[in-house]
């Protein structure tokens, strides 16, 4: 038995599964790098959204007020805000196409680490949620993620119950926005981790007793985009005045 031999092979397979590792570790704070992209964009985005709103409230008012101010004042107001919607719109739309090219950055990224080995861990129930989640689309995926981050949320809210409340209805009503519309249907893997998901902002809600989320019971029927607008406009109105 040539013992030289064995002893080369099994070197050569251990720097190679440690290449690998290193490898795999890179990819994933290059995908943990990416994702803060994402929330921070996505953040952007809803200032610049609240921004081009509140001009175009003003718009909107500015334009019922018109026989009560000066025409060329008029004119030069309506001009001015007309110009920054504008502009907000452009922004709006460059912020939506970062957070798209990183969407699929982080969909290619999760693939690319999901097809590597990884080593083995005791929690055998970590390992079939980091499949399920692997294997979603990422539509399901970014809500995952944004499920996972909720706990975060409200605990930067203080003992505000209200705006709690706003921030569970919000996931909540998104996730059965996309429960509803999603093609095709979920997967039963898929629906195993939406449940997953409901089942966290349910276990959220009743550890900081924020009241009723209508979004969390199966038998309601809503348009869920509204009543996630709608509590959209509260969290605005609450920070309002706060």
């Amino acid at each position: 038995m040539d013992i030289d031999a064995i002893l080369a092979e099994a070197k050569k397979k251990s720097l190679s599964q440690k290449d690998q590792e290193t490898r795999r570790q890179f990819l994933v704070s290059d995908l943990a790098q990416r994702e803060e992209e994402k929330k921070e964009a996505e953040a952007q985005e809803w200032a610049l959204q609240g921004s081009k709103q509140d001009s175009q409230r003003k718009l909107g008012e500015l334009r019922g007020l018109r026989s009560f101010i000066d025409q060329s004042k008029f004119k030069d107001a309506e001009a001015e805000l007309i110009q920054d919607i504008n502009a907000l719109e452009v922004k709006l739309g460059e912020k939506k196409s970062l957070i798209c090219s990183l969407s699929k950055k982080i969909c290619a990224l999760s693939a690319e680490i999901s097809s590597m080995k990884r080593p083995k861990t005791s929690d055998p129930s970590a390992c079939y949620m980091e499949s399920l989640v692997a294997n979603a689309r990422v539509e399901i995926r970014d809500a995952y993620e944004q499920v996972k981050g909720l706990k975060e949320l409200l605990a930067s809210c203080g003992d505000n119950k209200r705006l709690i409340n706003c921030h569970c209805k919000i996931v909540a009503g998104g996730l059965r926005a996309l429960q509803d519309g999603i093609r095709p249907t979920p997967s039963p893997a898929e629906q195993i981790l939406l449940r997953k998901c409901f089942g966290m902002i349910a276990s959220l809600t009743k550890l900081h007793m924020c009241g009723i989320v209508k979004a969390l019971y199966r038998d309601r029927k809503e348009d869920w985009n509204q009543y996630v607008q709608d509590a959209r406009e509260e969290v605005e109105d609450i920070l309002s005045h706060t």
